[in-house]
């Protein structure tokens, strides 16, 4: 059985990225026109039609949401005007986006059952103690090395005490390790601190 489910913060983070990808290719677009009209800028035709080429391959999850036209000088190989238009019809791109899809063997459960079940499951993948600003312990290269976690996605950021490390906002020097969640243990108050130059 199949579950759609809609999730508002889901939708708002999506709607905050595309708008953010949209407004770097736009920018793109735009310094590529303003540069027809400044010294030592790409103004032929064809050069620019090129650079043109690489933004639409590097911004190809929004590029295809644009009408874009080179313009050519009448006579001339250079280029006048790169003008484009955000197509109607992706304007609500972002009306349907928040929504997911889970999968069940349970026929018989209700929709809100899926999601608060599926909602567990997903507290339950990685220990309770594994959040940002938890200190933990890992082992590299045969020792234990204890940090505090900045991040989580599919690994860990934990930043480890160094003096030579990056300078960070509460004043102290730490160096990036990048952990698997399931190589991280709960490092207690009274544990020592390892310093990262252990290597």
């Amino acid at each position: 059985m199949q579950v759609y489910l809609h999730s508002e913060a889901r939708k708002a983070t999506g709607d905050r990225i595309l708008d953010t990808r949209r407004a770097k290719f736009e920018a793109a677009l735009k310094t590529l026109h303003e540069g027809l009209s400044k010294p030592r800028c790409v103004k032929e035709y064809d050069k620019v039609q090129r650079r043109l080429g690489r933004e639409l391959e590097r911004h190809k999850r929004v590029s295809y949401q644009y009408k874009i036209d080179v313009l050519r000088k009448k006579d001339s190989t250079h280029a006048k005007a790169v003008t484009f238009t955000h197509l109607s019809a992706f304007e609500q791109q972002t009306q349907a986006s928040g929504g997911y899809i889970l999968h069940t063997s349970h026929t018989d459960w209700s929709a809100s059952q899926v999601a608060r079940t599926s909602s567990l499951a997903r507290l339950c993948a990685q220990p309770i103690w594994a959040s940002p600003s938890v200190r933990v312990k890992f082992n590299y290269q045969g020792r234990w090395i204890s940090g505090r976690i900045n991040r989580i996605t599919k690994r860990a950021t934990v930043l480890v005490d160094n003096p030579t490390g990056e300078l960070m906002s509460d004043g102290r020097r730490y160096i990036r390790r990048y952990v698997p969640l399931s190589e991280l243990r709960p490092a207690f108050a009274n544990a020592n601190r390892d310093s990262g130059s252990r290597r």
